[in-house]
């Protein structure tokens, strides 16, 4: 049971007290800090993506020791996730989150002073990921309480609840990648000067969550959740979400793999080596469309019915098919395009994916379900490594068109599961409109 879960003092009302417009837009913007936390944690854990290539350019890493020092991030961020639910049981999520940012800053100054000493690279990754592991659960977690205190339990806010979360989430996935390759590719001492954005960010972050009130952030409104046969755990519809989000989650990064490691590796083979640049302008196209399709869908009337990841795995495997039959003839403005629809893809299952927990998940358990999708979602980063060792056997159009296949059953089976679910009763009860968007 996550703190937010704990049950109101009797007689509160399930809705919010109407406010005067300046108290309202206040309240609107209570969610600022938690969101704020959520993008410094995700800047941390994606500024080194394009800075795998100067790494072995400057500072003579082999190939190996770069592929070892992106499994350690990986390595961090599994066991976190699910330690980061686990706290939530006794700590206040902004205590938690305070925590993740203070981890993320000592990770980057880890890598900024390592030079070539691979074990304190292995350890500021490990620390970076762990950060944003903890970030993306107990972030997600703070702004749920925040949204949930100023708007009340809808499902208008609950599903905002998800947005914003990935929302921060892509931003600072996003502006890290592009402020660190920038920097590496314009800036004196680039390994170094590509971490002090992110450093900076950590410091004004950490001054802001401390004077953010505590009070802000206890809530007052939300209902007690309803038994469902079985207890929370038994829940009917329990099994049918993770049907829904675990077939897909794995193409959450599986798709940012393809847009800027696959897909320029094989630009590489074939015109020459990729500047970082170019790289730098892949991970931030896709990353920017990603921001702008989870911003037009936040207007969807019925966002649990809305189809959004069944949308962008259409774009995936479409994107799939279109690379593997154009890959010995694609160029830079092709790529260029592919990462926006990639990108794409990305934001719509992401934020899609994590509507259906918000409002599907029982709630003493919807901690657990968001460490399970990130886990499933992180497993995509082996997406690159897996073609790689399979082009031994077969070439990459054909390794494409495979992938682009495998994708096509799992795809129907989160939609066809994704159509049959409903929120959940605690939800349903703190309002009646759910039943309708079902």
């Amino acid at each position: 049971m996550t703190t937010l879960d704990a049950a109101p003092s009797q007689g509160l009302p399930t809705r919010p007290l109407p406010q005067q417009p300046q108290a309202a837009a206040a309240a609107r913007r209570v969610w600022l800090p938690a969101a704020l936390a959520s993008t410094a944690v995700a800047w941390g854990g994606n500024q080194f993506t394009p800075l795998l290539g100067p790494y072995e350019t400057l500072r003579g890493l082999d190939q190996i020791t770069v592929n070892m020092l992106l499994f350690a991030y990986v390595g961090g961020i599994v066991p976190a996730l699910f330690l980061a639910a686990r706290l939530q049981r006794r700590f206040h999520p902004r205590t938690l989150v305070a925590g993740a940012v203070a981890l993320g800053l000592v990770g980057s100054i880890l890598l900024a002073t390592a030079g070539d000493h691979v074990g304190q690279l292995v350890a500021g990754r490990v620390l970076s990921g762990i950060a944003l592991a903890s970030g993306m659960v107990n972030g997600g977690a703070w702004i749920r309480r925040l949204v949930l205190t100023s708007g009340g339990v809808t499902s208008a806010s609950l599903a905002r609840t998800a947005r914003v979360s990935a929302l921060s989430l892509t931003t600072g996935f996003g502006l890290g990648a592009g402020a660190a390759g920038l920097l590496a590719y314009a800036a004196p001492a680039p390994l170094v000067s590509a971490y002090v954005p992110h450093m900076l960010l950590a410091v004004v972050t950490l001054v802001v969550i401390v004077a953010t009130r505590r009070h802000t952030s206890v809530p007052a409104v939300l209902p007690p959740p309803a038994p469902a046969a079985g207890g929370e755990h038994g829940h009917p519809g329990l099994g049918r979400l993770l049907l829904t989000v675990l077939p897909v989650a794995p193409w959450i990064f599986g798709s940012l793999g393809l847009a800027y490691a696959v897909l320029p590796q094989r630009l590489a083979a074939t015109h020459g080596p990729v500047s970082v640049i170019y790289l730098t302008l892949l991970c931030t196209t896709a990353l920017t469309c990603g921001f702008f399709i989870q911003q037009a869908v936040r207007r969807v009337r019925l966002p649990l019915r809305f189809p959004a990841p069944t949308l962008g795995m259409v774009l995936v495997i479409g994107t799939l098919v279109v690379a593997a039959w154009r890959l010995p003839l694609m160029g830079p403005v092709e790529l260029w395009v592919m990462s926006g629809l990639l990108g794409t893809a990305y934001g719509l299952v992401i934020s899609g994916l994590l509507v259906r927990i918000q409002l599907s998940s029982p709630p003493r358990t919807e901690a657990l379900m968001t460490a399970l999708l990130y886990t499933f979602a992180y497993t995509g980063f082996g997406l690159p490594v897996t073609l790689s060792w399979a082009s031994t056997w077969a070439g990459y159009s054909v390794l494409l068109y495979g992938v682009a296949a495998l994708a096509v059953p799992l795809t129907v089976i989160a939609h066809v599961a994704g159509r049959r679910l409903r929120p959940h009763p605690s939800h349903d009860r703190a309002h009646g409109t759910d039943r309708a968007a079902a």
